[in-house]
């Protein structure tokens, strides 16, 4: 079937229970109007969210305006890739396809995440098991309590995302309730 193009696509990315699909649902409240502002996306919830999964099953019929829904950590148990490789990922093919291609990357410290996806879906919970199968889970939870390995996950996809030219790349901390935008070369000097 063939491939047509996006007009714009949105990558909302980070490791496995940061928050990506709370900044999607919470994308129209008024802590994330610099967040819209910088974006230029005023309805975000007017393109529809899609997963790595759902992408495939949709891949010739997507409309123009598109949400991917991009978890870095995704490649971590995946048998010949290793964490990092995003240009092997097929799911990010769909970047090519796109006239104008946007990157939210989305940070916190990795403590708090950890404690995100820990109080979020508890072991053994049956949802947890649906999002994040248990040998993935467990080797996210040890990543998280690997600051160093944290910090390569996201300059490897600082570096993958350099390569795809990006019409904007943002990175947004969400450590709080409140997204703050940090600069780039900010975000770059800390991670080292």
């Amino acid at each position: 079937m063939p491939q047509q193009p996006i007009q714009r696509l949105l990558v909302i990315s980070g490791p496995g229970g940061i928050g990506k699909t709370t900044v999607y649902e919470r994308f129209p409240s008024a802590d994330f109007a610099p967040l819209r502002a910088a974006l230029q996306i005023e309805d975000i919830h007017a393109w529809p969210l899609y997963t790595p999964h759902t992408l495939k099953q949709h891949a010739g019929q997507l409309p123009g305006e598109v949400v991917l829904h991009y978890e870095m950590t995704r490649l971590i148990t995946r048998p010949g890739y290793q964490l990092t490789e995003f240009e092997r990922d097929p799911a990010l093919e769909v970047l090519g396809r796109a006239s104008e291609l946007s990157i939210l990357t989305l940070w916190a410290l990795p403590h708090i995440v950890a404690r995100r996806l820990r109080g979020r879906l508890p072991l053994g919970s049956r949802i947890r098991q649906a999002f994040l199968p248990e040998r993935r889970y467990n080797a996210t939870r040890r990543l998280y309590a690997e600051p160093q390995a944290f910090k390569r996950l996201y300059l490897a996809w600082l570096e993958y995302c350099d390569s795809v030219n990006a019409h904007l790349h943002l990175v947004a901390d969400i450590s709080e309730d409140v997204p703050r935008l940090v600069p780039m070369a900010e975000f770059r000097e800390a991670l080292g």
